[in-house]
């Protein structure tokens, strides 16, 4: 077993709980098996050029959730995904009814999660007003990153039309940057203004949004040079078009994305609608992704 290897082995056996995938025995990585159709499969990244990568075994990466609309969603998720050695996830909640279902069952929730593993909580779309009802659905979802252990809770910007309830979360709030489809926070000095009123909140820096309004992505230099110290983590994923807008990697071949990453010492989430896909589509797509890290320059 190589260095790159045993480095990986040690990371993924740190986060590994009772009844966890085994170990593959010769790289020390666990195997991923899919219930579906019976493949067995390593995850192996013993093959990517160490002097690229050799600081990537400490990174935090993973998925996000996409949108879960019961408690069952969250438990299926979190497994798939702890399956695959992931050491990040973004979980979506995407109403009120579901984050009240979540925050019933957010200890049994804790137990799926790995020590280690980069927790956060994408908060639903609605209007973030001075409202009672506002008020008690963040103090649910910061109830829920009390228990599961999550660092965020990320929001859209131009849904807010009140900060007093946010302002209250103080730094477990992170503000998003938007794409094209959208009015504002779009750009540096849009999301600046929000941040402004939020001192204590972070930044969740989405690249993909970034590519839809600048092609050469040298807005994502201009994001980071502005809000590198308030950024939490990266949204990453693949854009074809403005249909097919946040899809895979391997299936959009938009490297630059990837490339625009200024930094591996955060966690990067990718947001491809890994739940719809096949598990071993999600894994080529993790270790697509992987490999584009390490060669990017």
């Amino acid at each position: 077993m190589n260095g790159l290897a045993a480095a990986f082995g040690a990371v993924f056996r740190a986060g590994r709980r009772k009844g966890d995938k085994p170990l593959d025995r010769h790289s020390g990585i666990p195997h991923v098996v899919s219930h579906k159709v019976g493949v067995r499969f390593t995850v192996n990244y013993a093959h990517l050029p160490h002097h690229r990568f050799c600081a990537a075994h400490i990174m935090k990466i993973g998925f996000s959730t996409d949108s879960c609309y019961s408690v069952a969603d969250v438990k299926a998720r979190l497994d798939l995904f702890r399956s695959l050695a992931c050491s990040a996830v973004e979980i979506s909640l995407p109403n009120v009814a579901v984050i009240s279902q979540v925050y019933e069952q957010r200890q049994k929730l804790a137990a799926l999660v790995c020590e280690g593993m980069y927790i956060s909580i994408h908060a639903p779309r609605l209007s973030y007003d001075d409202s009672p009802q506002i008020k008690e659905v963040l103090n649910k979802l910061a109830g829920i990153a009390t228990v599961l252990n999550a660092k965020t809770i990320v929001v859209h910007p131009h849904e807010i039309s009140s900060f007093t309830h946010l302002k209250a979360l103080g730094s477990l709030i992170a503000l998003e940057n938007m794409d094209w489809k959208t009015p504002d926070a779009r750009f540096p000095d849009e999301l600046e203004r929000y941040l402004g009123e939020l001192p204590q909140a972070g930044v969740v820096l989405d690249l993909n949004h970034v590519y839809t309004h600048d092609k050469t992505m040298l807005m994502a230099s201009e994001f980071w040079k502005r809000f590198s110290t308030r950024v939490r983590y990266f949204h990453m994923s693949g854009f074809i078009d403005e249909v097919r807008n946040h899809v895979p990697f391997s299936a959009s071949q938009c490297d630059s994305i990837i490339s625009a990453l200024p930094t591996l010492q955060l966690p990067i989430i990718l947001e491809i609608g890994a739940s719809r896909l096949p598990v071993e589509q999600v894994h080529s797509e993790f270790e697509y992704v992987m490999e584009h890290i390490a060669q990017r320059r």
